[in-house]
């Protein structure tokens, strides 16, 4: 996965196991699109891993799961128009006592004058990463 010229990593724990974790990432962040808009789903791909899942983001931009194992990792790349000659992404989800620390990296190398993009996805991969932890926070919360 590491060609490109640049890598994004953010990570964040989250209070779910790592199936429930999985699942809740697949639906709340990649079907949903978290705090960021609704994606419009082009194809629907596996349901339970989201292999083969491929969503339009803002206008134009396509994003294709290309490899899933639920309850450990799915990647993903990004379909013009994107300023990278390459991209590939990957959101791994690890055990920690039950729990789950996950880790979305990117690696891409963008167009000359995009060294704007690293900020752009670091801020959009916290943002979702904090509304998934938000809303694992809210399923496991005693009422």
């Amino acid at each position: 996965m590491d060609v490109g010229s640049t890598t994004v990593k953010e990570e964040q724990f989250v209070r779910l196991d790592v199936e429930q974790c999985y699942d809740e990432f697949l639906e709340l962040i990649w079907r949903q699109g978290g705090s960021l808009g609704v994606p419009q789903i082009l194809e629907e791909g596996d349901p339970r891993s989201g292999r083969g899942c491929a969503r339009r983001v803002g206008l134009f931009i396509v994003e294709r799961v290309v490899e899933a194992e639920r309850g450990q990792f799915l990647e993903y790349t990004i379909e013009k128009p994107w300023p990278t000659s390459y991209n590939r992404a990957r959101v791994s989800f690890q055990d920690v006592e039950g729990n789950t620390v996950i880790t979305w990296t990117s690696n891409f190398t963008p167009f000359p004058c995009c060294g704007w993009l690293r900020f752009v996805v670091s801020w959009a991969f916290r943002q979702l990463l904090a509304d998934l932890a938000e809303a694992a926070k809210e399923k496991t919360e005693p009422r």
